[in-house]
């Protein structure tokens, strides 16, 4: 008995050095992989000219060859992409022109992704004034008596660090492709009171879904010539319980549209729907005809 006892306790003790070898060595091998103690204990650097890393064209520039590169990490192809590889390749000019085209839309829409280190620096309503100006948008800021728009060479006036007297009152997007990833760049704005979309061809119901949810107090909103905007994008805007002006085109002359531009009005009874029609392309003239 006393032998088996003995026997036992020589094995427990084989066994518990051998783990504790085993764990040693796995610890001096993992031990490599770690940073040094001064690269943990150094304070990570702050950003000091915001500018430096946005407003110069450096990043923008950075994020369309983004769309090109494929020497970098890969997350995983999308389901477009792998949809494309099944087709056939066409490789004629209209082809080419189309596939060019979709390259410049993707290239567009990294470029308007949300960086939250902007918003971090800036706070929100400069942030916003940033990324519209530099885009070609024009801004105006509460208590300011003009709007803020860059010049022709595209340089533009406003404060690089966080400014509380800046406030978004009014936005008019002058023309410029905002698509859905950029709308997460127009956050957190309380007091914007004016918005304009007019003729922004890449607005859709899903724009509307997610604006109806991001500005409470918004009074006036343009989104006239918006040709991608259906009823199905303005049954959102009921959430606007402020909204006093909505103006719309009803690019298919529908019926449902129309109702739902009453039905808006019906839940908020201080807003006033103006419903145009798609204005009608100019005749040829006859002398061109022939």
């Amino acid at each position: 008995m006393l032998a088996r006892q003995v026997t036992r306790l020589g094995l427990h003790r084989y066994q518990g050095c051998r783990n504790t070898l085993i764990l040693e060595q796995v610890s001096r091998s993992m031990s490599k992989y770690d940073p040094p103690e001064e690269e943990i204990q150094k304070p990570k650097p702050q950003l000091k000219q915001w500018r430096r890393e946005w407003d110069d064209g450096s990043y923008r520039l950075q994020t369309k060859f983004k769309v090109w590169d494929r020497t970098g990490k890969v997350e995983g192809p999308t389901m477009e992409k792998v949809v494309a590889l099944t087709q056939p390749w066409d490789l004629s000019a209209d082809g080419i022109k189309k596939w060019w085209n979709q390259k410049k839309i993707e290239a567009e829409k990294e470029d308007q992704k949300f960086i939250k280190q902007r918003h971090e620096i800036l706070g929100s309503n400069l942030a916003t004034g940033h990324f519209l100006v530099f885009r070609g948008a024009k801004v105006k800021f509460l208590g300011q008596p003009g709007w803020t728009e860059r010049d022709e060479k595209g340089n533009y006036n406003l404060p690089t660090s966080y400014v509380p007297d800046f406030v978004v009152e009014a936005i008019d997007i002058n023309g410029m492709n905002l698509y859905y990833e950029g709308l997460d760049n127009m956050r957190f704005l309380n007091e914007l009171k004016w918005l304009s979309l007019k003729g922004c061809k890449t607005i859709d119901d899903w724009c509307l879904d997610k604006m109806s949810s991001y500005y409470p107090n918004l009074e006036y909103l343009d989104i006239s010539d918006c040709e991608k905007v259906t009823e199905r994008g303005l049954e959102a805007l009921y959430r606007i319980h402020s909204l006093k002006k909505l103006i719309v085109t009803n690019h298919h002359v529908s019926p449902a549209f129309e109702l739902t531009c009453m039905m808006l009005e019906d839940c908020s009874s201080q807003l006033k729907v103006d419903m145009r029609l798609p204005a009608e392309k100019d005749s040829v003239p006859a002398e061109a005809q022939t």
